[in-house]
């Protein structure tokens, strides 16, 4: 898949300013997972006004790797919402 197609992604998505550029934060992901689903969902969860816990990770899977984000109240722990978008390509590369 080309670079055109990809974008370098934050993992962290808003409220932590000063780790912006922190390289371990970052992943090359799919550039329309990244300008909509994940984009919509951010927005949504900080539009809640309340404090949260956000979960975000990154699994291999067979053919390529899934984004998950899961979020809780920070005050119950209860889950609140999340997102699962997967990228599947064949090959797929895991980079260092």
């Amino acid at each position: 898949c080309s670079k055109k197609e990809h974008h370098r992604t934050h993992m962290i998505p808003f409220g932590y300013h000063g780790s912006e550029n922190d390289p371990r934060l970052v992943v090359l992901w799919s550039k329309e997972h990244n300008s909509n689903q994940l984009y919509h969902f951010e927005n949504k969860i900080s539009a809640l006004k309340k404090a949260v816990y956000w979960h975000c990770d990154i699994r291999r899977t067979k053919n390529g790797a899934a984004w998950r984000y899961v979020i809780y109240d920070a005050k119950t722990e209860e889950k609140i919402d999340q997102l699962i978008v997967k990228m599947d390509h064949t090959p797929f590369q895991w980079e260092k």
